[in-house]
């Protein structure tokens, strides 16, 4: 064979120059032999005119450039054989800067120039799918926008799946209030890029139901025909054990301090200037059997004794047990038997 299997191609008779400078005959078995060698070294080579079609997978050694001086098409890939025989074409359109993939019937199937991506015609409705498990995109529905990328101008989606007239999900623009909304309508599942990461709401986006805030604390809401939003508490009251001084921060909220410590200490609740605790704050305070007595001290605002009125702080005795409550900004209240 004239082609080495590597890309080197060797001639089948060597030198017909030294035949001659040594006076042999001219012998038709030779040039049967090099014509032989041509027939097959061409055999092996494409044709202008796609009469011999490579039968092998090709490996380019530089980049495949394929142009042409004109807006028609540049590139065609088709499949021969079956029912449908698709067939893939991309042009250049050199006054819009625009690439195109057609389809065999004409219609486009995929667009690029510099504003704008499209996929699909409403006359074939052509699908795009990653992995048979995976993603589809329908392009079937006319009229609508099923698959959108965009640019991030004001208004405007980054990435959105919809019918002709329902956003199903889409990403908005960075200062946007909302940043991805995912559901049958507006608003079942949002991503925001404000002060809420994760909304979830009605199907309407009238109501929201629960969310999870920047600070990501979990919040629900009430069963109010306007429901307002609360954080989402405890199946218990988590025990916060303090054998010392101790002065209530926020987490504090909807839990138990612990008291069991034989010596006498103080727990201070802070101002609201300092620490903001919502109004409607609930912490119970308990002392153990045997413990020393706790005093419930308060930095500037006020603590009411709801037993008789009075204000200012209080003894919690051994085995006594104390629940506070924030009835506004300023104002707590404080119950429990073994107070004093």
């Amino acid at each position: 064979m004239p082609w080495s299997g590597s890309g080197v191609y060797t001639r089948g008779y060597a030198s017909w120059t030294s035949d001659a400078s040594n006076g042999l005959p001219i012998s038709a078995t030779k040039f049967d032999t090099e014509d032989n060698d041509f027939a097959a070294g061409i055999q092996n080579c494409l044709t202008i005119d796609g009469q011999n079609k490579p039968n092998a997978t090709l490996t380019w050694a530089q980049t495949l450039a394929l142009t042409k001086g004109t807006d028609s098409t540049v590139f065609s890939i088709a499949r021969t054989g079956g029912s449908n025989n698709p067939s893939l074409i991309w042009s250049v359109a050199d006054s819009a800067d625009t690439v195109t993939a057609s389809l065999n019937t004409g219609n486009m199937a995929l667009v690029f120039n510099p504003t704008l991506y499209t996929f699909g015609n409403t006359t074939d409705n052509p699908a795009m799918a990653f992995d048979t498990a995976g993603l589809t995109v329908n392009m079937s529905n006319v009229g609508g926008r099923v698959l959108t990328l965009n640019g991030c101008t004001a208004g405007q989606a980054v990435l959105g799946f919809q019918t002709a007239t329902v956003p199903y999900g889409y990403l908005g623009t960075a200062g946007a209030v909302n940043q991805l909304i995912i559901g049958s309508g507006i608003g079942d599942l949002m991503f925001r890029s404000e002060n809420k990461n994760i909304l979830f709401s009605t199907n309407a986006g009238t109501t929201i139901n629960a969310e999870l805030t920047s600070a990501g604390a979990f919040e629900i809401s009430d069963n109010a025909a306007s429901p307002t939003l609360f954080n989402a508490g405890y199946m218990d009251a988590p025990q916060n054990n303090q054998n010392g001084n101790y002065s209530l921060v926020l987490s504090d909220r909807g839990k138990s301090l612990w008291h069991n410590s034989g010596s006498a200490h103080t727990y201070t609740i802070p101002a609201n200037a300092s620490v903001p605790f919502p109004s409607g704050t609930c912490i119970i305070v308990s002392n153990a059997t045997g413990a020393g007595n706790l005093t419930i001290a308060i930095t500037s605002d006020t603590l009411t004794w709801a037993n008789n009125g009075s204000t200012g702080s209080r003894t919690l005795g051994p085995s006594g047990i104390c629940v506070l409550y924030k009835q506004f900004a300023t104002g707590w209240q404080i119950t429990g038997p073994g107070l004093s």
